[in-house]
Parts: C-alpha cells; sequence; structure tokens
C-alpha cells in the first residue's frame, strides 16, 4: 500500500495541498482502488448483530483512502466505485473543499446525487463554507423533498435552520415534478399535519420567511407544465389552501387563462372552478371569458364541459348584450359525442334564440337522438308508410372512408401527438406508425414529441390502467433515441389478443431503435380498418421478404374476404403451424356463437351473468390465430380496457361478430353499473359497420337495458341511424330482447331511457319501437320483470298516437298474463284497442 495513506489525516491534507491539481488527479484511480481493496468485509450475524471484519487494511488506512479519494477523483471514477467507495462526512468536505476537487461541479455534483453519493445537506455544507454556489439541479431538489428536513418537530421550524434553502432554493420545488418517492404529493401523502410541505410553506408565508408571491405564482407555473395528475393536484389543493385575496386572484387570471389549454384533464376541471370564482367576484368580464373560455369546452371530462356551459350561461343573464356569442360558444360542445352534453348545449341556444341557423350548420354534429332539433322548418318526416328493412351496410371501402396518411413531417407530428395523448383512438394509433415507418426523427420536429412520451413514461402506473398506452409510448421513444425501453408491464400479464398487439408494436420498437422501421402491410387505408387489396399488394411488393408474423397476419384479416386468398399465395412458410396461421386468416370462420342471459337471486341482490358458446369449439393452434383468441374466451373477458377494445374492433372489420361474442359475454358483469361506458358498441355507430347477426344484435338489446345513461344514449343513437341505414334488423333484435326478457337482467325502466328517444325520431322508428316490443312479449308472462308495466304504458302511448291495433304477440301475452296492480291497468287498455 502507497505511505501516503499510513499518515494522519491533518498530515495527510497537508500533503494533498502541496501537490498540483494534476497530480493531485493521479491518485484518485489508486487511492479507489485501495479502499475498495481494503473495504472487503465479512458480516457474522451469529450473536444477533453484525459483526464485521475486514480482509487487510486498518481503519485509519480506510479513511485516508477515502478522504483522498473524495479530494481528488472525479464524478465519474466516483460513481463507477459507488458500491465500494462509502459516502463523505460534513467533516471531511470542509477540510477538501479548499482543495476543489473535480468532482465539486454542478455537473459533478448532479451526478453524485442523482446516485445517492451526496445528499442535499452536504451540499447545503459546501454553499455556506463558499467552496460553491447553490447548483441549478433537479436531482437535489428531488433529494430536499424526499428525504430532507426529517425531524420529530414540526416541518416549518426545521426548515427555519436551513436559512440557505429558505433564500431561494425552496422555490425550485415548484419546477420539479419530481416522481413516485420524491414529489410534494407523495411526500405529504402519509404525513401529519405539522410535518406536511403545505402546512410548513403557508407558516413561512405568513410570517414572511418566503414570498407568498413566489408562492401562489410557482403553483400556477408548476400547473403550467403538465405534472402528472397526482402530482399536479397537490399544487391545486396547495394554490387553494393559502386562500389568495381578491387582488392576487385579479393578477393571475391572465395565468388561469392559459391554463385552460394544459394536457392534464384535472388542472382543466380545477382552472374552470378558479374562473368561475374569478367571474362570480367580477375579475373577469363576459369578453375575456369568450376569449379564453373554448378549450374547457373540449376537455375530456364530461364534468368539467358541463360546469363550462353552466358559467357560460351564468354570463349570459349577467350580460344579455353578448347571450348569442356565449351561446354560440356553447356550441361548441356539440364536438362531444355525449348526448346530455349536447343537449345541454341545444337548450342554452333554445333559452337564448336566433341560433337556429347555427344549429342547423353543425347538424353533422349531433347524435341520431338530437337530430330533429336541428331539422329545418321545410324539411319533413319519413314518410308514413315506410318500414325499415335490413340491407348489407355501406362498403367499408368507400372512398367517403378513406384515411389521409401524413404527407410531411408537421402532419406526422400531429399524427404521433394524437397517438400520445388517446391511445382509445384505434385508427389514430395506426396513422402515427405509418409516420413513424416513413418519417425518420432528426432532434428537431419530433423534440417535443420525445419530452412528451418521457413525461408520460415517468407515470408507471398508467401501463396498468391501459397496457396499450405503455406500448405506445414505448414505439415513440425507441423511434425518436433509437433505444428501447423495458417494459413496465410485462406481456405475460396481457390476455392474447392484446398479446398479439403488443408482439406487433414490439417489432416495430425492434427496427425503429435500429433506424431501420419500414411501413408495416396491416395499417388501414380506411377508417373501419380495412386495407384496400392494390394498396397492400403495392406494400407486399415494395419489400424483399415477406414475414409470416403479427403484421403479415393482421393485414391478412383486415382485407376483404374475396382479396385473401391471392394475398396469402404471396407468403412462403415451411412452418406447418404458420402455415395453419394463414389459412385460418383466408378461411371462413367455421364458428357460430349463441348467447345467453342468466340470474342467480340471493335473499337482497342479484348477480346476473352473461355466456357466449362457440360451435363448433376449436383449439388454438398458434399464437397467430388472433381470431380464435376473439369471441367467448377468458381471455378477452378479462379485457376490458378501451383501448384494446377500440382496436380489437379493427382487426377483422368485414366480420365483427367474434368480437361482438367476447363483448357480450364481458357486459352482464356490468349492466347495473351506473356509470358504464361500453367501447365494444361504439364501433357499431360506424355507417359501414353491420351488426352482423345474432350475437350483435343481443349486444345491442343488452346495452337497451343498461343503467348507464351513456350507455342508453349510444344504444338510442345506434338504433335511429342503424334502423335507417338498414344495419339493425329489427326482427332480429326483437329474437334477442324475446330471449333476454325472462332472464331479469333486462329491467323495463332501464329501457325506456332508450326506446323513447327512438320512437320520437319519426313515425317509422315509433313502428319499429312497437314491433320490437311486440316481438319481446312472447315469453312466460311469469317470468316478465316487475316494472314490465312501464314498457307496457310506452306500447299504450305508441299505438295509441298511431292510432294501431294491438300486434298479436303482446295480445297473447297480456290475455295469459295475470299480475296485478299498474300492470293489470294497462292490460286492459291494450286489451281495449
Amino acid at each position: 500500500m502507497n505511505p501516503l495513506f499510513d499518515q494522519a489525516p491533518d498530515a495527510l491534507l497537508a500533503h494533498l495541498h502541496t501537490l498540483t491539481t494534476a497530480e493531485r488527479a493521479e491518485l484518485a484511480p489508486e487511492a479507489l482502488r485501495e479502499r475498495v481493496r481494503i473495504g472487503e468485509a465479512t458480516r457474522d450475524y451469529s450473536d444477533g448483530k453484525a459483526t464485521i471484519t475486514y480482509a487487510a487494511g486498518t481503519d485509519a488506512q480506510r479513511a485516508a483512502t477515502r478522504l483522498v479519494g473524495w479530494a481528488t477523483a472525479s464524478a465519474e471514477q466516483l460513481v463507477a466505485k459507488r458500491r465500494k467507495t462509502g459516502g463523505v462526512s460534513l467533516e471531511d468536505l470542509v477540510a477538501i473543499g479548499p482543495l476543489a476537487p473535480p468532482w465539486m461541479t454542478a455537473e459533478g455534483i448532479d451526478a453524485l446525487i442523482a446516485n445517492h453519493m451526496l445528499e442535499w445537506k452536504q451540499v447545503e455544507c459546501l454553499v455556506q463554507h463558499a467552496f460553491i454556489e447553490w447548483p441549478d439541479s433537479d436531482a437535489l431538489i428531488s433529494s430536499i423533498v424526499q428525504g430532507g428536513f426529517r425531524s420529530n418537530a414540526p416541518l416549518a421550524e426545521v426548515m427555519r435552520t436551513h436559512p440557505i434553502v429558505l433564500a431561494g432554493p425552496i422555490y425550485r420545488v415548484f419546477e420539479v415534478e419530481g416522481d413516485q418517492q420524491s414529489s410534494l404529493a407523495s411526500a405529504d401523502k402519509y404525513r401529519r399535519d405539522e410535518n406536511k410541505w403545505s402546512t410548513a410553506l403557508e407558516a413561512l408565508a405568513e410570517t414572511g420567511e418566503v414570498e407568498r408571491d413566489r408562492l401562489l405564482d410557482g403553483c400556477l407555473d408548476a400547473l403550467s407544465r403538465d405534472f402528472a395528475p397526482f402530482r399536479a393536484g397537490w399544487y391545486q389543493r396547495f394554490y387553494d389552501q393559502l386562500k389568495p385575496t381578491l387582488d392576487e386572484r385579479k393578477a393571475h387570471v391572465p395565468k388561469l387563462m392559459h391554463l385552460l389549454g394544459s394536457a392534464v384533464p384535472q388542472t382543466i376541471a380545477w382552472t374552470v372552478k378558479a374562473i368561475e370564482t374569478a367571474f362570480k367576484k367580477k375579475l373577469l368580464s363576459s369578453t375575456e371569458l369568450l376569449g379564453c373560455i373554448e378549450p374547457a369546452l373540449h376537455a375530456p371530462q364530461k364534468s368539467t364541459a358541463k360546469r363550462t356551459l353552466k358559467l357560460l350561461e351564468r354570463a349570459a343573464k349577467q350580460d344579455p348584450e353578448h347571450a348569442v356569442q356565449l351561446a354560440t360558444l356553447g356550441l361548441e360542445l356539440l364536438i362531444h359525442e355525449d348526448a346530455d352534453l349536447q343537449g345541454l348545449a341545444l337548450d342554452f341556444a333554445d333559452k337564448v334564440g336566433g341560433l337556429e341557423s347555427a344549429i342547423q350548420e353543425r347538424a353533422d354534429l349531433l347524435v341520431a337522438s338530437l337530430r330533429h332539433r336541428a331539422a329545418a322548418p321545410e324539411d319533413v318526416d319519413l314518410p308514413e308508410d315506410v318500414t325499415f328493412a335490413p340491407r348489407p351496410p355501406l362498403n367499408p371501402l368507400d372512398a367517403q372512408f378513406a384515411l389521409t396518411p401524413a404527407e410531411d413531417t408537421h402532419q406526422a407530428a400531429l399524427a404521433i401527438a394524437h397517438a400520445l395523448e388517446h391511445p382509445a383512438d384505434a385508427m389514430g394509433l395506426e396513422l402515427a406508425l405509418d409516420a413513424m415507418a416513413r418519417f425518420s426523427p432528426d432532434g428537431s420536429w419530433d423534440k417535443p414529441l420525445l419530452k412528451r412520451a418521457k413525461q408520460i413514461w415517468k407515470r408507471q402506473s398508467f401501463a396498468w390502467a391501459n397496457p396499450l398506452h405503455q406500448e405506445v409510448v414505448r414505439v415513440v421513444l425507441a423511434w425518436s433515441t433509437a433505444s428501447i425501453p423495458s417494459p413496465l408491464r410485462e406481456p405475460s400479464s396481457h390476455s392474447k389478443a392484446l398479446s398479439f398487439l403488443a408482439r406487433r408494436l414490439d417489432h416495430f420498437v425492434h427496427r425503429a431503435a435500429g433506424g431501420t422501421p419500414h411501413a408495416l402491410l396491416s395499417t388501414p387505408t380506411h377508417q373501419t380498418g380495412a386495407i384496400e387489396p392494390a394498396t397492400f399488394m403495392r406494400r407486399a411488393a415494395a419489400q424483399s421478404a415477406l414475414t409470416v408474423d403479427e403484421d403479415a397476419v393482421l393485414a391478412l384479416m383486415r382485407l376483404p374476404p374475396e382479396a385473401r386468398a391471392k394475398a396469402r399465395a404471396l407468403f412462403t412458410t415451411t412452418d406447418p403451424r404458420e402455415q395453419s396461421a394463414l389459412d385460418a386468416c383466408v378461411a371462413e370462420d367455421p364458428r357460430r356463437f349463441t348467447v345467453t342471459a342468466d340470474a342467480e337471486k340471493h335473499d337482497s341482490w342479484t348477480f346476473y351473468s352473461t355466456k357466449c358458446t362457440a360451435t363448433p369449439s376449436l383449439e388454438l393452434e398458434h399464437p397467430l390465430q388472433l381470431r380464435l383468441h376473439m369471441g367467448p374466451t377468458k381471455d378477452l373477458r378479462e379485457q376490458v380496457d378501451g383501448a384494446t377494445t377500440a382496436w380489437l374492433a379493427t382487426a377483422t372489420p368485414f366480420d365483427l361478430e367474434p368480437f361482438y361474442a367476447g363483448a357480450f359475454t364481458l357486459l352482464g358483469h356490468h349492466v347495473d353499473e351506473a356509470k358504464t361506458a361500453i367501447p365494444e358498441l361504439r364501433p357499431a355507430l360506424h355507417p359501414a359497420v353491420g351488426l352482423g347477426g345474432p350475437t350483435g344484435h343481443a349486444l345491442l338489446c343488452m346495452a337497451i337495458g343498461f343503467r348507464s345513461k351513456t350507455v342508453s344514449a349510444l344504444a338510442a343513437d345506434l338504433c335511429i341511424d342503424g334502423l335507417e341505414q338498414g344495419r339493425v334488423d329489427i326482427d332480429l333484435l326483437g329474437d334477442q330482447f324475446a330471449e333476454l326478457l325472462p332472464t331479469g337482467i333486462l329491467h323495463a325502466k332501464r329501457m325506456l331511457t332508450t326506446l323513447k328517444p327512438v320512437s320520437e325520431a319519426s313515425p317509422a322508428h315509433a313502428r319499429a319501437v312497437i314491433r320490437f316490443i311486440d316481438l319481446g312479449l312472447r315469453s312466460d308472462p311469469a317470468s316478465a320483470p316487475k316494472d314490465i308495466a312501464a314498457l307496457l304504458d310506452l306500447l299504450n302511448e305508441l299505438l295509441a298516437q298511431s292510432d294501431t291495433a294491438l300486434p298479436a304477440h303482446s295480445r297473447r301475452w297480456l290475455e295469459a298474463c295475470d299480475r296485478s296492480g299498474k300492470t293489470r291497468t294497462v292490460k286492459k287498455k291494450l286489451l281495449s284497442r
């Protein structure tokens, strides 16, 4: 060992002061190497506590090597030996500070903090002795938030003992988001009130030790950085906790206006409340409101959009001069697909008046159940003698449904950004993949996309709530950085259907990271997921060799059935399982699906279940056989996130029967939930998508009886448009109603929420509802739900309006029914017709 390391600390430091910077740097490798060698130790726990035995060296030598190492090494050298070199005490820092070791730079300190070799109190010590200035380091701020000021005393009292931190760095906590351990929201979640950051900062602001204005501004600035919702929530709560005065709120109005464009829905919701308060206090005029509030109307949260509309209504009452402008702005809500929001916007416009032409201009945005409210005076209803008949849906490959791929880097950036924020938009995801395959990142136009992808990736919990979102972000990170992030959620936890998509995206990830992504064979050319055959043939010809993988299989399934055989011939493989997978894509699906529902009654509650069986029951021969993964399988029933469901509906655009079968199996578990949405039903709204056979109609029938108003509105729109376009077969729908009504899974009163808007669409729709109810009344009257009188009441009302006789099925059912109460009263009215 070098004799230098046998010296006492004072002598050792004196010797180091005599050396030049270069000479000290030469000592670093040897000091670190010796520190590692003599630091090797064994630990014996036999007596209940650890007994440490070192293989070589003395305690003085170990202290000397540690001191020399920290006095001479660079940050990179220390980090490389971080497991063996140990930390550094405050006394040693004071001693070696005058030597200005190589690691004592802003970058070096940042690296040591990030690797947990320095803590913020050690940095504070260096600043106190004027060895360095306080570094501008995010890692340092995270260190303060996560582990700083720990004490049994109130946090405000402890913070007062660190005036250097209070003098400036404390305000940086509003600039650094942190992570699951080092954010203000995480730090305060499980602490007592006196130890919370929010309590301490409020107390320090009251005494003037920190600047109140900077705290308030810091909250708004933090929210403008689009931190994750959980972490952004701390700044929202702290701003409210400080109880801004009227003057302070007025000064903050411009920043609040800016926050309405936030990418975080919770921040928009909070901002709308703050804007509402400012308007009530007359800190904001109607004109200013008109100029800033529009983004809130497009907020993804329904409650936020509804609150914004109420704010516009309040402004219209206070300022009638601008009422028409405010109501016109309220019509922006029509862009939402929610019937409730659209109805509220129309109600506001009707109250103000004079907006008929504006509503007519937006008629194409209205859901089917509200379309009559945009009818011009000269418009007429369907002819009285119209009867709806089923017919094939429009061609999915019609030119009106064609997708437009990105033509330049600007459009590519928009497509990728949309996919990051809206993973449930299946076609948005496909267009983003196509853009990344055709446009290479150059560090300029893709830079904001990388930043946003990294922000999302930090929020690790999102991968469990929306596993498809994880795959989308991985693709963007790999494409932009040429490196592959490990999955946050392992593919083994996916369903088979999602695993298929995850593998497809994973292939793209590896090609993107290698800098050689090529156009996917399976990128849709049309909205439903369909691929135009000529385009597929051009893509196939452009590739040197065709591989049998998820991309190829998906491409075959997205082709029209008559074009698949020709496309299948392009693939050559000797693997019999791959051949079987390709053949399964080309062949007609041999399965036929049967759906049933059952109710298991208990003393105080009833458990409803739905079941779907396939005949014949086919075994999976290869993971690539996606069509056999869809349908009544355990895996699809477990797959409930909307993003994956939306994508699955585009996998077999020319045959959704397996998709509907799996969806029906899932829905019975949610029929009584008040706030459930059904992503499985939404694809059927497209005019080029049909409900197919019994399974799709059973799915719609189930939706008609859902408790959720969102689902009921969706079902009403599908019935209205589907009947007019021939995509809904009322006889087939009635047959499914007759099967489901005796099970008790459908409640008559709930069905009225859907059936009434349908019957009001036109006389022809009213006749269709009569037909639907009549076909359903073919089972044993004793098995009908208790509230069947509500449905009979609607039937009686519709028959009276159309002056129509009671249909045969209904008459026989009523004659056999011996129910009492309201059912008997309605029965008499109907039988007398």
